[in-house]
């Protein structure tokens, strides 16, 4: 389950812990990840009928560049030599 899903450029590629004014992807929405191979398991129908969840997709990255714009999706072009 993902909560506060926060999304910032980072234009020098580089992992970093936190980031100055993240905007937040999804808001105070819950995001349960349900992932499975070959067929949908019978009992994650059951999961989601059970707690009226919404079966959509949730785009954790796209949702966050279409929150905060195409341009902070480019990282600058390496040099190459």
């Amino acid at each position: 389950m993902d909560r506060a899903v926060l999304t910032a450029p980072n234009r020098d590629a580089s992992l970093k812990v936190c980031s100055m004014a993240p905007c937040d992807v999804f808001g105070p929405t819950v995001v349960m990840e349900l992932k499975f191979t070959d067929r949908f398991p019978k009992w994650f129908n059951e999961l989601v009928q059970t707690f009226d969840c919404l079966w959509t997709s949730a785009v954790k990255y796209a949702g966050g560049i279409e929150l905060k714009g195409t341009r902070c999706a480019r990282l600058p072009m390496p040099e190459w030599t």
